[in-house]
């Protein structure tokens, strides 16, 4: 009877080049899976501000072209309904009706801190640009005692070039200086944007946007800052949006 091979098991050396091939592998894939990932949530984010863009469009034609309220605490109606900071209800809002899904308002990149701490009944990734919801709202003083009555499209001469929506990080002063959290309500002042407020830049260093003629759109979140290429787009009027092309607002 022939004599058996006893069978050879791996070195020490040849596990460690398995485990060290194994590491490269993962070094290069796992930032590819990253971005891939981040991409599908881009997508989802834009998709969202497609559908709210959408909504808009279908309550202003049954409103005269009129924008929707703003959804600042305490208003009892609006786009959203915030009754508290970060307690806020996007299914009495006045475009739910056109779109019909409370995830359309929540970026998957955001863990919406301040809405989650305050156990809020929906959660919401986005503001409306506060100069769309009081008449005069682009001068220097907010007209807060006017804010639940919103402009037409007819008082936006930039319609394409303007921000309507956008994406609000959760690094914003949720409800007051001092605070963070998020959106805490349905509506910001673009004063404060680049301070006390925050751009999301969760997807490749932007986020989503609506444009005053309800289409939606990606841009740099540094851009919207004071100073950046694009912060006159928060304006309506040509001398406010020169000043804030110079980096005054």
């Amino acid at each position: 009877m022939g004599r058996r091979t006893a069978r050879k098991g791996f070195t020490l050396i040849e596990l460690l080049v398995v485990i060290a091939i194994i590491a490269i592998l993962a070094a290069i894939l796992f930032p590819v899976f990253a971005k891939a990932r981040e991409r599908a949530r881009q997508t989802a984010c834009l998709n969202n501000m497609k559908q709210i863009g959408i909504g808009t469009k279908l309550y202003m034609d049954d409103n005269d072209d009129t924008y929707p309220q703003s959804g600042l605490v305490g208003r009892p109606t609006g786009w959203v309904v915030s009754t508290a900071n970060f307690k806020i209800d996007v299914t009495k809002g006045q475009i739910f009706p056109h779109i019909k899904s409370p995830q359309a308002y929540v970026c998957p990149s955001d863990n919406h801190p301040g809405q989650s701490s305050a156990d809020s009944k929906t959660y919401l990734s986005y503001s409306i640009n506060g100069v769309f919801c009081a008449p005069n709202a682009d001068g220097d003083s907010y007209p807060w005692g006017e804010v639940d009555h919103p402009i037409s499209e007819a008082d936006v001469p930039f319609i394409s070039d303007t921000v309507l929506f956008l994406e609000e990080s959760g690094a914003s002063a949720g409800g007051g200086a001092g605070r963070t959290g998020g959106v805490n309500d349905g509506m910001v002042i673009p004063q404060a944007l680049g301070g006390a407020d925050v751009v999301a830049d969760y997807h490749n260093e932007g986020g989503s946007f609506v444009m005053a003629d309800t289409r939606a759109k990606w841009m740099k979140a540094t851009t919207l800052n004071k100073g950046g290429a694009n912060r006159e787009m928060f304006w309506l009027t040509p001398q406010r949006r020169d000043l804030a092309d110079r980096g005054q607002l």
